[in-house]
């Protein structure tokens, strides 16, 4: 058996079983449910995109297989595998350049492909919810399934007092579906990066590496976003709506752009390390910083800070 079929059906089955722990109930079974995509990665990092296409395959048909219905394989699918079957292939293509050099996709594209992916699935979300969820779309039906799980939750943690559940939900209906689909994005970040860095310790990745500081925006993303923030704040109703969740996931990008720009300012820096974790950690902890680094995103679009950093690093090889 070649490395690149035994690396797909290992990864194939590695990704299912994460996946299907979910129906196991244990402890921690929901962090392997997060992790589902990383097998995914590295059987598409390592061997190229076919590899990743049979391991992704596979792992559908376990886990329609072993969870049964229709709800487990569908979310496996939509969650886990079409975002690393996109972006598995895109990251192996490539064009010659005129000095003869090879010119790989590049990160920047590669991450508004991935926000892209996001905005589909929220555009997608409303037609289902408009069709199948009543007069309310997707506004109304996010609405009534925060009020009834915020109200039982609620109930359980504190029955004797005052149940808030519909009042939470009221403040948090409005940006829910942005605030998910940022976070299932995050997620499908985190698992490529840790591919990749898994790959280059074994030195099995296929192409170069992607670097934090290398990241750059097209020069059209600022617009894209300014149109979907105009438009949510002029709009009402279920237009209103969607457009303050797509302008949250369109705000990624920015935040990976500003990202970018601390760590080549970083990496310019004796304390590179020191700065990275004091940051990171800040950053954890709280809130403001991730919108002072979107801003700074989209401050790079026009100041250009990224590059003048990266120009002054002695060692253009670093991360």
């Amino acid at each position: 058996m070649s490395p690149a079929l035994l690396a797909a059906i290992t990864g194939g089955g590695f990704a299912a079983a994460m996946y299907l722990t979910v129906l196991t109930g244990i402890t921690g079974g929901m962090v392997l449910v997060y992790f589902a995509p990383l097998p995914l990665f590295l059987a598409g990092l390592a061997f190229g995109p076919y590899p990743g296409m049979v391991a992704s395959g596979l792992a559908v048909l376990l886990v329609f297989g072993i969870g049964g219905g229709f709800v487990l394989p569908l979310t496996f699918l939509v969650f886990s595998v079409v975002p690393t079957l996109v972006l598995g292939r895109k990251v192996h293509m490539s064009r010659q350049r005129a000095d003869g050099g090879v010119e790989w996709y590049p990160a920047g594209l590669l991450l508004l492909t991935l926000t892209g992916i996001g905005g589909v699935a929220i555009l997608v979300a409303a037609v289902l919810a408009a069709v199948f969820g009543g007069d309310g779309g997707l506004k109304g039906l996010t609405h009534a399934l925060l009020v009834a799980n915020l109200t039982e939750l609620f109930s359980v943690m504190s029955p004797t007092t005052a149940n808030p559940g519909a009042s939470v939900a009221e403040s948090i209906a409005q940006v829910f579906p942005g605030v998910v689909t940022v976070s299932w994005l995050l997620m499908v970040v985190a698992n490529g990066l840790l591919a990749q860095a898994l790959l280059v310790r074994f030195n099995r990745l296929m192409r170069p590496a992607l670097r934090m500081t290398e990241l750059e925006l097209p020069g059209w993303t600022p617009l894209l976003l300014s149109v979907s923030m105009l438009g949510a704040m002029i709009l009402e109703g279920e237009a209103g709506f969607l457009l303050t969740n797509l302008t949250i996931v369109l705000a990624v990008p920015f935040f990976f752009s500003g990202l970018a720009v601390i760590h080549a300012f970083a990496a310019v820096r004796s304390s590179k390390v020191t700065i990275l974790v004091g940051f990171y950690l800040l950053l954890s902890f709280l809130a403001w910083p991730v919108v002072a680094v979107i801003g700074l995103g989209i401050i790079e679009q026009w100041a250009g800070l990224r590059g003048r950093f990266v120009a002054a690093r002695p060692d253009r090889g670093e991360a």
